[in-house]
C-alpha cells in the first residue's frame, strides 16, 4: 500500500482544530514523551539552547519545565493554533514545518523531536534541517512510530482500499536515514504496547480528538464508516476489546563534525 501524505495544509488545519484537547486526549503521546524527558534530564543546564521540533500545544514544554530542567526551550510547529496555547514563554515560538527551519545554521545545542516525523513526506530534508541548525557536538533525542504499528488500522484501511497517510519505517531503516543525514553514535530503544478500546468507533475517536485524522483524498462517508468499523471489530475484536498496537522508538544521535 502506497504512502499518501495529507497536504500540510490538511495538517496544520486538523492539528489546529483538535489543539485544545490534544492534553487530556494524548495518552499515548503522554507516555512517549515521559521516555524522553528521562533522557533530556541529561542535559540540564542553563546555558543550552534547545529547540522542540513539532512542539504541538508544548506539552513537552510544560513538563521540561514542571521537571525544572534548566535549558532555555524555542519551541515550533507548523500548526499555528497549536502555538496559541503554549503556556511557557511565546516569544520563543516559531510556526514552521520541519522540512524548512527558520534559524541559522549551528543555533542549537540540542534537539527534540517527539511523535512527528511519521507526517513528513521528505524526512530526509527534515532531518539534514535539523542536522543544520544544530551546533557541533549536539545532540538529537527523538520519538518515531515505526513498522507495525496501528497494524489493525492499516489492514483495514487496505480492505477499503485506502492508503497510508503516515511514514512508519522500519527502525533499521530510520537509523540508516538519520547515519545518511549525518548524525552518529545513535542509540535507540523500540516499544510495542497494544491498547483497547470499547468498540471500533472509540477508537476511531481517539484519532479524532488529537488531530491524527488528516487523510490525503476524500473521507468515508457515515454509512462508509460504519462499515470499517464492523470490519475492524469482525476481524480483531477480544475478549479485552479492540486492540490498537503502538510500536515506537525512543532514541538519541549526536552530530559530530
Amino acid at each position: 500500500m502506497s504512502i499518501k501524505f495529507p497536504s500540510k495544509k490538511i495538517i496544520a488545519a486538523t492539528f489546529s482544530k483538535r489543539a485544545l484537547q490534544y492534553y487530556d486526549k494524548a495518552f499515548i503521546q503522554h507516555k512517549i514523551n515521559s521516555l524522553m524527558l528521562e533522557i533530556l534530564k541529561q542535559y540540564d543546564n542553563k546555558n543550552l539552547q534547545w529547540l522542540d521540533a513539532g512542539c504541538g500545544i508544548g506539552f513537552l514544554g510544560g513538563k521540561i519545565k514542571e521537571k525544572k530542567i534548566g535549558i532555555k526551550l524555542f519551541q515550533t510547529d507548523i500548526a499555528f493554533n497549536s502555538l496559541k496555547h503554549i503556556k511557557t514563554n511565546k516569544n520563543l515560538c516559531t510556526q514552521a514545518d520541519l522540512e524548512n527551519i527558520p534559524y541559522k545554521d549551528s543555533v542549537f545545542n540540542g534537539i527534540v523531536c517527539s511523535s512527528v516525523f511519521q507526517w513528513i513526506p521528505d524526512i530526509n530534508k527534515a532531518l539534514k534541517e535539523i542536522y543544520r541548525i544544530m551546533k557541533n557536538n549536539g545532540v538529537l533525542i527523538f520519538s518515531v512510530f515505526i513498522d507495525g504499528s496501528f497494524s489493525q488500522i492499516f489492514y483495514v484501511r487496505k480492505l477499503f482500499n485506502l492508503p497510508y497517510n503516515i511514514f512508519l519505517p522500519k527502525l533499521d531503516e530510520f537509523n540508516a536515514i538519520l547515519k545518511e543525514c549525518g548524525f552518529s553514535n545513535i542509540k535507540v530503544k523500540s516499544f510495542c504496547e497494544d491498547y483497547y478500546f470499547k468498540n471500533a468507533f472509540e477508537l476511531l475517536k481517539y484519532f479524532s480528538s488529537i488531530g491524527s485524522t488528516a487523510v490525503y483524498g476524500k473521507r468515508l462517508n457515515r454509512k462508509e464508516l460504519n462499515e470499517f468499523c464492523n470490519t475492524y471489530e469482525k476481524h480483531f475484536s477480544l475478549s479485552l476489546g479492540i486492540p490498537l498496537t503502538i510500536k515506537f522508538a525512543i532514541g538519541k544521535a549526536d552530530k559530530i563534525e
